[in-house]
């Protein structure tokens, strides 16, 4: 006596082909082969929501996913003969952090989460740092003397990125900032 298993892409595209098992026999989970844009595939499931079932039918291969499982009477919501494995996706996402990059800074904005393959626009907000300090921009080093990002511009890599805050001292002084902190001082150095 055998059942089907068939597979669903729930959203993505793509076709797998189903394949027949005998009850009480192990079964191989195929590797997933089914598409969708933006989207990491990250295992099967038996509810045609897309919700993990509990299963845990997701185990890294070479080739995708796969797994193996012994048909239990009554489990995976065998129904006519038929098993309906759902794929199950995740946003495909990275992050963009920004860092102030200096002592007494305000206003830094939140961190962004960007959909891989798909642009964002960068925060509009511009980070403070009292009267001494001209922001021109973001960078992706903290050394950085001039700005590759300004608020509000388009950001299109796909990586987990930290945006440094650059900054242009106005003046040549020296000041101690009255923190507590030892470290919470900015050095000009000027020659004669």
């Amino acid at each position: 006596l055998t059942y089907t298993v068939s597979y669903n892409a729930n959203g993505g595209s793509g076709s797998m082909s189903s394949h027949d098992v005998y009850f009480g026999d192990s079964v191989k989970i195929k590797d997933n082969t089914f598409t969708r844009p933006n989207y990491k595939f990250i295992g099967w499931t038996t509810k045609s929501d897309g919700t993990n079932d509990g299963h845990g039918w997701s185990y890294a291969s070479g080739a995708g996913w796969s797994g193996t499982w012994s048909y239990v009477d009554g489990e995976y919501g065998i129904s006519g003969g038929q098993l309906v494995l759902y794929a199950r996706w995740k946003l495909d996402i990275c992050y963009i952090t920004y860092n102030g990059n200096g002592n007494i800074v305000s206003n830094v904005p939140a961190k962004q989460e960007k959909i891989i393959g798909t642009n964002i626009t960068l925060s509009s907000t511009s980070p403070t740092r009292g009267d001494r300090y001209k922001f021109l921009g973001w960078a992706e080093s903290s050394s950085a003397t001039s700005a590759a990002y300004q608020p509000g511009t388009t950001f299109t890599k796909d990586v987990d990125t930290t945006l440094y805050a650059v900054w242009q001292l106005l003046d040549k002084d020296i000041y101690l900032y009255n923190t507590g902190k030892i470290d919470a001082v900015d050095f000009k150095t000027v020659s004669a």
